[in-house]
């Protein structure tokens, strides 16, 4: 899907697929960016990587990933800002987990 919202009753592995697109265009923009994380200093490369991840979290409007992944009772991501990728990771495997059926 273009805007990574899961069509209403969208099943798990579709809300696996958007978590998915998303950490790799956190991974793109982290290439994308790779000349300006090596010039920032070591002390503030981490943040600037999250911030970059986070960048492609909000770049497109995921509340329709949201909205479903809070009615699965999944971690909507709306707190995901300070680790990024910790959180897509998260919900990407409870996702699997509960698609998997042993949730």
């Amino acid at each position: 899907m273009n805007d990574f919202g899961p069509r209403r009753d969208a099943p798990l592995t579709e809300i696996q697929r958007d978590i998915l697109a998303i950490r790799q265009s956190a991974f793109w923009l982290e290439r994308e960016f790779a000349s300006e994380l090596r010039s920032t200093a070591p002390v503030y490369q981490h943040s600037v990587c999250n911030l970059l991840h986070y960048m492609a979290l909000r770049r497109r409007d995921i509340r329709p990933l949201q909205r479903e992944l809070a009615r699965l009772g999944l971690s909507s991501l709306g707190r995901a800002e300070s680790h990024v990728l910790a959180n897509l990771f998260s919900a990407r495997r409870r996702a699997a987990t509960r698609a998997a059926g042993s949730w």
